[in-house]
Order: structure tokens, then C-alpha cells, then sequence
């Protein structure tokens, strides 16, 4: 019987990448007031299925009545007090490309307690059950290709990341590596070595202070024929548009501008109001990197316009529409009638990859993923992880082992092809927020 089906947005099968690594005397946390423990490092979260962790307290072993390997987790239900650590061996999880959602049934078998009564007076007589074994099975939806190995530069600044993807597709892909190395007085160079299977960046330095950024990494990798057909960059940080809030007197009269084209380019344009004359009409124009918002007044010059007409003026006037767009600010209904305003700059643009690199460690590529290996995998345990909030950053996960027991077979391999894997659970699930 089902007892229930839980649906998410995110959902990650993370293989075993390479041996597990043994770590003794690991520091844990008590969950709350629980008889549960996490260990601390959550790096180290992953244990090997195949090594049984030992739990201590006091120098004491401690018998564990459930080991949650996939979350890190054990339950303890003699500890009453004292530190506890762990030995374990661990894995650094290499996630399974293509994976988009998820479906995991939580289902318990039952058996049919029914007694019945001595005389079968009562015309009516309801099955009784009893909960025996639970069980868990899940279905993850993914897109079933040959996965391209990529990399994250994570640098200190903003707008500084980039994120290295090999244009070759498949594991193979994972045996390549980046570095950003700083020296002295250097000038920006970007070269691949085939045998290290290496990609190096030289910083470009005055003295030994960085000067180049990530978009002048990006433009000349895609300027050199060879770096740019074994590999592609690309900002993890999108440009910024610039906007300017024009606040006016009245109540429920501001407006955002923003202009269209992020980065900034916005940042050179202007917006005025202009109340001027008698019984004139409200228009809006652009020129010379302004915009001049004419508003419209009454018999004896009063501004007459509020702020939802210029709005509409403003999405009715195509030179205009093509170049922003306009909202009313947070709190504003529009209603405020307009005033005029000095030329003020727009403000806050910002450049994708505008921010400056550091020197980073050499780093391999993940991610890259061959087809053939799916079939490979059908019956070996994985640790398997669920996401079940689509906040980033928000930690809310059901973490347990499986064994991925459906492949689907027919893969077109001249397209992309839906296909969901089906994995069976090993034991129980575990809801865990860290």
C-alpha cells in the first residue's frame, strides 16, 4: 500500500567519484534533543555503504541502531551523554548529469488482522490491518546524453566567476584541469597542455597585482581558434541593468526606469521631467542619451500627468519601450501626480565578468558522463539525495541508498531522449535540513 508520494524540482544521484577516504575521530552534532547525530563536517557526509562506520563516546564503542549513509547520520539509543565521534570512510559525490525532478514513494506492506465474530449477526464486518514491512522507491527524471565535463573558477570578486565547459562530450572529460597562476609584470595568456591535460591562465599582473578579468579570460580564449574548439566559457554571473527611481512629491507617484540593455551602458543615459507651458500634451522622447519625459499641464501650466499615464505614455512610444522598461515603485499604485525632475543618471549597471581573477588552485573538470555507463551501474547501490526546496541555499533533503535497478533502452542516439531512472531503496529514508 502507498502511503504517500512526495514530488520535487531538484533531484541528484551522486556516484561514487574514485575510493573512499578513511577519517577517524570525526566530530559530531547532536540533532536537537533527538537520540540522532550528524557528523560535523558535512564534506565528509557520504559514507562508503561498504565500510560500517564505529561510533565512540567517552573512548566507549557505541552501538548504533540506525546508520543513515547517505546524510550522515546515525541514531544512538544508548548515549546519554558525552562527545561522540566518528570513524568513517567517505566520498566526494560526483553528481549524475541531467537530472531535472523526481517522484519517491514511501510504501509500507500490510497484513489482514481481521478476526471475525462468533455469530455473523452484524451485516457489516471491516478488514483489520496491521503496518508490517516499509519500503521506498523513487523515479528520477533526466535528460539521457553524454554529459560535458565542466568546472566552476570561483574567484573572491564579483562578477568574476567563469565556468569552463569541454566541448567534448563524455567522461573523458573529467581528466581535464584549470589553473590561474600569478606572477609578476605578467601579460594575460591562456594555453592547454595535451599531456597534463591542463589549461593554464597567466594573470595578467602590474607588479604583482591582478589585472585581468574574467571577461578579458573569456575573450581570449574565444579569439584563439584552438582553445576555443576544445573549450567554452561562460559568466556564471549575468550582466546587471542599470535603472533609475525617479522619486517625485506626491504620494504614489515614483517609477523604475530601467534600461533594457544590461551591463553598463546603462549608466550613460539620463531621465528628466520637464513641466513646462500651458495646456500642453504628455509625450516622451530620447535623444543624446536622455530621456525627457514632457509632462502634461493645465491652463495655467499645473502638471497634470501621474505616474501610471506616464507609464502607459512611455509603453505606447516605441522609441521608448525599446530601450526600458517601466514599473511603479514598491508602494506606489500610480495614482500621484508627477512633478519635474532634474536630469539624473541611470546607476547600478555592471559588466558580466567585469570583476578581476585571482591565482586559483589546479581544479579538475566533473560532470562529463557516458552513456554506456547507466547500464554498467544497474544493480550497484548509490547514494541517492532529493532536494526538496527550490531555494537556493535552503538546505531540505531526503538523503538514502538505492540501487538503480531501470535503465531505459530506447536511447536514440541522434537526439536528446527523455528517460527516467528507477532506483529501489536499501533501508530508510532520512529527512534532514543540514
Amino acid at each position: 500500500m502507498s502511503t504517500a508520494a512526495k514530488s520535487g524540482q531538484y533531484a541528484a544521484i551522486f556516484e561514487n567519484s574514485g575510493s573512499s577516504t578513511q577519517a577517524d575521530g570525526e566530530a559530531m552534532t547532536r540533532d536537537g534533543t533527538t537520540q540522532e547525530f550528524y557528523i560535523a563536517d558535512r564534506t565528509k557526509s557520504w559514507w562508503d555503504p561498504a565500510h560500517v562506520p564505529v561510533f565512540h563516546c567517552g573512548g566507549n564503542v557505541m552501538v548504533p541502531s540506525e546508520i543513515d549513509y547517505a546524510a550522515g547520520f546515525v541514531t544512538l539509543p544508548t548515549w546519554t551523554t558525552g562527545a561522540v565521534t566518528c570513524d568513517v570512510y567517505w566520498f566526494t559525490p560526483l553528481a549524475l548529469a541531467g537530472a531535472y525532478t523526481f517522484d519517491v514513494t514511501p510504501k509500507a506492506d500490510t497484513k489482514d488482522v481481521t478476526v471475525f465474530p462468533t455469530s455473523l449477526d452484524n451485516p457489516v464486518v471491516w478488514k483489520s490491518y496491521i503496518k508490517t514491512l516499509m519500503d521506498w522507491s523513487g523515479k528520477v527524471g533526466r535528460h539521457f546524453f553524454y554529459g560535458k565535463a565542466w568546472k566552476l573558477m570561483d574567484c573572491t570578486l564579483p562578477y568574476s566567476d567563469l565556468i569552463w565547459t569541454q566541448k567534448e562530450w563524455g567522461a573523458q572529460g573529467n581528466l581535464r584541469a584549470i589553473e590561474y597562476i600569478v606572477g609578476t609584470d605578467a601579460t594575460l595568456q591562456v594555453a592547454y597542455n595535451p599531456s597534463t591535460k591542463v589549461y593554464t591562465v597567466t594573470v595578467g599582473t602590474s607588479g604583482s597585482t591582478p589585472t585581468s578579468t574574467a571577461k578579458m579570460i573569456k575573450d581570449h580564449v574565444d579569439a584563439d581558434p584552438v582553445l576555443a574548439a576544445l573549450v567554452e566559457l561562460d559568466y556564471a554571473d549575468e550582466a546587471v541593468k542599470a535603472s533609475k527611481t525617479v522619486d517625485c512629491t506626491l504620494a504614489n507617484s515614483d517609477l523604475v526606469w530601467t534600461w533594457k540593455v544590461p551591463g553598463v551602458i546603462g549608466n550613460a543615459e539620463d531621465i528628466e521631467y520637464l513641466v513646462s507651458g500651458n495646456d500642453t500634451p504628455l509625450t516622451i522622447s530620447y535623444a543624446s542619451h536622455k530621456i525627457s519625459v514632457h509632462v502634461a499641464t493645465g491652463p495655467t501650466g499645473t502638471a497634470l500627468s501621474t505616474a501610471a499615464q506616464v507609464r502607459a505614455v512611455a509603453y505606447a512610444t516605441a522609441a521608448i519601450r525599446n530601450i526600458v522598461d517601466v514599473a511603479k515603485a514598491d508602494g506606489n499604485d500610480g495614482s500621484g501626480i508627477v512633478n519635474a525632475k532634474t536630469a539624473a543618471d541611470f546607476a547600478g549597471g555592471i559588466d558580466a565578468g567585469s570583476g578581476i581573477v585571482e591565482a586559483k588552485t589546479h581544479a579538475h573538470m566533473s560532470g562529463g558522463h557516458d552513456q554506456g555507463t547507466d547500464f554498467n551501474d544497474i544493480g550497484n547501490k548509490k547514494l541517492l539525495r532529493f532536494y526538496l526546496n527550490t531555494i537556493t541555499g535552503a538546505l531540505e533533503m531526503i538523503s538514502g541508498v538505492c540501487i538503480l535497478v531501470g535503465v531505459p533502452i530506447n536511447v536514440k542516439l541522434d537526439a536528446m531522449q527523455e528517460a527516467d531512472l528507477d532506483v529501489q531503496g536499501i533501508g530508510r529514508l532520512k529527512y534532514h535540513t543540514v
